[in-house]
């Protein structure tokens, strides 16, 4: 999405709002290394779209110095 910076000119985000991964085998990778990359980074939310298990997870609230995320959240299908 595009926004407009101080003079007026069109310019993208420096950051990332929510990264969200899809994931068959990589799910433990995927919540420790890159959650921790992603939360130090402060990348407010972070998806794994886990579909072995047809789940979503939810992390929010990066924690910077922990490199963790503080809140999560799993949804089921249906």
């Amino acid at each position: 999405m595009l926004t407009e910076d101080t003079r007026g000119r069109k310019t993208h985000p420096d950051r990332a709002r929510v990264v969200i991964e899809v994931a068959d085998s990589s799910q433990r990778y995927d919540r420790t290394r890159k959650a921790a990359l992603y939360a130090h980074r402060r990348i407010p939310e972070y998806w794994i779209v886990n579909v072995t298990e047809r789940t979503i997870e939810v992390h929010r609230d990066p924690d910077v110095t922990a490199k963790r995320y503080r809140v999560t959240e799993i949804l089921r299908a249906g």
